[in-house]
């Protein structure tokens, strides 16, 4: 029997200059959909200064390997920070 596993998967992205802005939860796999599983066209996502969330899941149920690919850009003016 292979071994099954499934993980809950958290992303906080930040970025920032100064300040300390929120700016919330930018993908969830809940409410949005499945992330790319295609690492040569990642989700294209939009995060803010502040902190950013992506919130889904990978792994495998018993139906194969869901990795999960996505891609941002750190706005103009900030730097990516954690």
């Amino acid at each position: 029997m292979k071994p099954r596993f499934f993980l809950n998967l958290t992303a906080i992205i930040v970025c920032g200059i100064a300040t300390s802005a929120q700016a919330g939860t930018v993908w969830d796999e809940a409410i949005s959909g499945d992330l790319s599983s295609n690492w040569l066209a990642p989700t294209a996502l939009v995060v803010n200064e502040g902190s950013n969330v992506i919130q889904g899941s990978i792994g495998n149920a018993g139906q194969g390997v869901d990795r999960d690919y996505f891609s941002f850009t750190v706005p103009t003016g900030t730097q990516l920070t954690s």
